[in-house]
């Protein structure tokens, strides 16, 4: 039980470093294209894992360990999610790609039923749900008809990469600790993001720009060392502790409601009915879903 309260509290401070990402995200666009900022992203997240791999806090131990699904654990999270989730955005409203992306819990949720075998009480299954509707009641003020058929398609990509991520981190979690699993998705990351960015013709533009530009710096560090390394060994923290579709809707519901409440601090983002309702119902999911399942 404690392991799993403490578990609950990495998780959620991983998941709030996640809710305020879009501000470093926003920033950083201001100056780069997706791309680049991926690539320089996952740079800065190589260097933080090299620094505490030289200076001994991080023990790595891959022998004798098969990592052949850690590799396809990796290409599914940052590479392809990553890839369907700036097209789909890019095609689509914010307002509708964070609806479609909400579902990454639910599918989840199936899933692990279906592949996992892990029983998900009905009581479970209604914060779930809750939960989710939290989600589209708070971005209901934006909400928009408009968009896409490839987008929705490439957002519909995005939750199903999502949710076979969370599910894989789940079955590895037993062969490999949190901070290796991060490493080598860190790893992976950063060979594909900077082939692409090289692929794509932008060269080394972005590093210059990085390291000129203070506020675009600050952004690039806070996305690659708390958003990449943390919150991702947060999260894997938090799978390998408690059932896959429990660590995917607290994390989701953390990230929206810490997403709302940056907006509304940092973008002037205006406070509405719709808000307000939408996090309350969010918060009553996460604190269903996360009680002890003899409470539930």
């Amino acid at each position: 039980m404690k392991n799993t309260r403490l578990a609950y509290i990495i998780g959620i401070a991983g998941a709030i470093g996640w809710g305020v990402s879009f501000i470093g995200t926003k920033t950083a666009l201001d100056y780069l294209d997706p791309i680049q900022v991926m690539a320089v992203r996952m740079t800065i997240a190589v260097i933080t894992f090299g620094v505490f791999i030289a200076v001994g806090p991080v023990k790595l131990n891959f022998k004798n360990k098969s990592i052949k699904n850690l590799l396809i654990l990796s290409i599914a999270q940052p590479c392809l999610y990553g890839i369907f989730e700036i097209l789909g955005i890019d095609m689509t409203t914010a307002s509708e790609s964070a609806i479609i992306l909400s579902m990454v819990p639910i599918t989840v949720t199936v899933l692990s039923g279906i592949f996992l075998k892990e029983k998900i009480k009905f009581m479970t299954a209604g914060f779930v749900f809750l939960s989710f509707l939290g989600v589209i009641v708070t971005v209901m003020d934006n909400l928009s008809a408009s968009g896409k058929t490839t987008g929705y398609m490439f957002l519909l990509l995005a939750v199903i990469t999502g949710a076979v991520f969370t599910m894989l981190s789940k079955q590895i979690s037993g062969s490999f600790g949190p901070i290796e699993i991060t490493f080598v998705m860190t790893a992976v990351g950063f060979i594909f993001f900077n082939a692409l960015n090289l692929i794509m013709g932008y060269g080394f533009e972005a590093y210059a720009l990085t390291v000129q530009i203070p506020e675009l710096l600050y952004a690039i560090l806070f996305l690659g060392v708390i958003c990449s390394v943390f919150a991702f060994i947060a999260y894997n923290h938090l799978i390998a502790a408690v059932p896959a579709y429990k660590a995917s809707t607290l994390t989701l519901s953390v990230v929206t409601v810490t997403g709302v409440i940056a907006g509304i601090v940092f973008r002037g983002d205006p406070f509405t009915i719709h808000k307000v309702i939408g996090l309350v119902l969010i918060l009553t999911g996460v604190i269903g879903v996360s009680q002890p399942e003899k409470l539930i």
